[in-house]
This record gives C-alpha cells, sequence and structure tokens, in this order.
C-alpha cells in the first residue's frame, strides 16, 4: 500500500497562481486564442482541498468504520452505484454523470501540484509556461449581480454563485471556464479534511462542503440540460488528489494522491456508471487508473480544450466515457 501522504503545505491564493502560471484565480472565462473546437465547451470544477472519495463519490459501506467514516451511503438513480448520504441530488441525477473512482497520480501530493496537473496535465517547473485546457483571462469578478432566484437554485454560496456565472459565461458564447470552489483551505470548510489546526473535518463536510457541492452541481446540470447546452458543455468536477483510506487520530483524512474520485457530464458523456474501480478500502486503483493527465487529454478529445497543451507521453484520453 502507498506511504500516506505528506500534510498540507501552505496553500494561498499567490503559491498557486505562482505554482501555476496562471494569470487569475476563481473564475477564469476561455478566450479565443485556441477555442475549443465544434461549437464546444468546458466547464471545469476544482473542488479545491482534495474531496476524500469514501466520504462523497466512492462510499465503502462494508468496510471497517475506521475506513468508510462517520457517513451512510445511499441508493442512487442507476442500481448499485452508491455514494454518500449528503449528496442526494447527485443520487437523482447519476444517470446523467460518470463517476472515475480510479484517479491516481503518484507526484508531490501538494495542492500546488495537483491543481497544475489538472488544468495541463503535468507539472510546470518554475521559468517554465504551459498551455491551459482553455486560453484563460482574467477573473471577471462580481460584476454581473445575480437575479434571487438564480442565487436560490445554486445554494446562496460562493461555490454556487460561480457555477452560476459559468453556465451565464457558456450560454453567452464563452468555450472554457474554469471554477474554483474554495480560494483557501486554511480556516474554513473545505475538502482539507485533516481535522487539525485551521482545517476542515469531517463534520464540515456534512454541514457545507457536500450540501454545498450536491446543490451548486445539480442546479449546473439543470440549466446547462434546459438550456440544451449540456449535449455540447463537457461538465468536470475533480481535485487536486484523495484522501486516505483510514482515518486519522484526529478522525479527519490526509492528502492521498493513489487514489480519488472525478465526475464526468455532458458533451455525449455515458451518464449512469463508473469509469475505474478502486479497491475494496478505496486506497489504490482496482481496474482503469486514470491520471489527471488522461483527464486533460480526455478534455482535449472531446473538443473542448486547447490542442498546445503538452500532455505526458502517457496521457490517455478515457474515450470509453463516451462510448
Amino acid at each position: 500500500m502507498p506511504r500516506p501522504a505528506r500534510q498540507a503545505t501552505d496553500l494561498t491564493r499567490r503559491d498557486v497562481l505562482r505554482a501555476s502560471g496562471m494569470a487569475g484565480l476563481g473564475l477564469m472565462v476561455g478566450g479565443g486564442a485556441t477555442p475549443a473546437r465544434g461549437g464546444k465547451s468546458l466547464i471545469l470544477l476544482l473542488l479545491v482541498g482534495g474531496p476524500s472519495q469514501l466520504d462523497s463519490f466512492d462510499p465503502k459501506p462494508d468496510a471497517p468504520s475506521t475506513v468508510r467514516g462517520p457517513f451512510r451511503s445511499i441508493a442512487t438513480r442507476v442500481p448499485g452505484i452508491r455514494v454518500c448520504e449528503h449528496l442526494p441530488l447527485l443520487a437523482k441525477r447519476l444517470d446523467r454523470v460518470a463517476l472515475v473512482r480510479s484517479l491516481s497520480h503518484d507526484t508531490a501530493p501538494m495542492h500546488e501540484v495537483g491543481l497544475q496537473l489538472l488544468q495541463t496535465g503535468r507539472v510546470v517547473l518554475p521559468g517554465e509556461s504551459a498551455a491551459h485546457v482553455g486560453e484563460m483571462l482574467p477573473d471577471p469578478g462580481d460584476s454581473a449581480p445575480l437575479p434571487v432566484a438564480v442565487r436560490s437554485r445554486y445554494g446562496r454560496t460562493e461555490f454556487g454563485d460561480r457555477c452560476a456565472r459559468a453556465f451565464a459565461h457558456v450560454q453567452s458564447g464563452n468555450r472554457a471556464v474554469v471554477v474554483n470552489m474554495y480560494d483557501s483551505v486554511f480556516s474554513r470548510p473545505s475538502w482539507d479534511a485533516h481535522a487539525r489546526g485551521p482545517f476542515s473535518t469531517l463534520g464540515d463536510y456534512a454541514d457545507s462542503v457536500l450540501p454545498t457541492f450536491d446543490t451548486a452541481y445539480h442546479a449546473l446540470l439543470n440549466d446547462l440540460e434546459r438550456s440544451g447546452l449540456l449535449d455540447t458543455t463537457l461538465v468536470v468536477a475533480a481535485g487536486e488528489f484523495g484522501r486516505s483510506p483510514r482515518l486519522n487520530s484526529h478522525g479527519g483524512r490526509d492528502h492521498w494522491t493513489a487514489c480519488g474520485s472525478a465526475l464526468l457530464a455532458g458533451c455525449g458523456v455515458q451518464g449512469g456508471r463508473t469509469l475505474g474501480e478502486s479497491d475494496s478500502i478505496a486506497s489504490a486503483p482496482r481496474d482503469r487508473p486514470v491520471s489527471p493527465g488522461d483527464l486533460v487529454a480526455t478534455m482535449v478529445e472531446a473538443g473542448v480544450g486547447s490542442q498546445r497543451v503538452a500532455l505526458d507521453d502517457h496521457a490517455r484520453p478515457i474515450r470509453e466515457a463516451f462510448a
């Protein structure tokens, strides 16, 4: 079994900007230099902090309590696939969503590294530059206020507002939108559930993190579907890494690059199934390992990513997602 990953490093907005070479963070819009092909669009939801696969998209109800954690699993619309009890809206829409349960990489268990991998397909060293999955413009900010009903549907949270704006940007013709769920993992709820110091607990998952994601993600898919844009918009949700399969001494989970989860929807993705499986305690892929580079290659293959992305030689698109 892989060694437990190192603890969280200081993650600040400036650190991530410096590490990934990006011009803005939070909500970024694709420009026209290298547009997506065929009128297709991308919404990349960065689940900042690194989601616990066991406490979200890949529960193990039959595992020991030190592995399965405090939450129950619930049935979804798809027989045989279960998710965390705090994702009831996802459970109802899983027929339109494909779950990747074998996301894995062997690079440093650091937030900055994981965010680079998800957006460029490789680690960018200081002094280098890389093409991202979409050309990025600076954060447009909150210049366009949202109607009250829209905010209510998306959950009246920062992430909900960003997802609502992401839909509006795609609706107005932008091709690549990146949404950060959180700007920081310090002293606030996030996916970074070490359960000590300034970091989140699994209680924060139940009270805030999971409901926030569930509400906003559900509303985003609904709006894309109602507008007819889901068929041409690939929605990818993933974090920097997964989390340790066994609870730590504080009842939380630490960084774990060997196994995590991601969600794919829209743009021809065949929902209602899993792509890759994890082992009995979600510590490593059982089959079909998927790397962050594979996710980026999938975006490019689907026609929504920059063709200039310099992928790792081993990156392969998940073509079975569209079969």
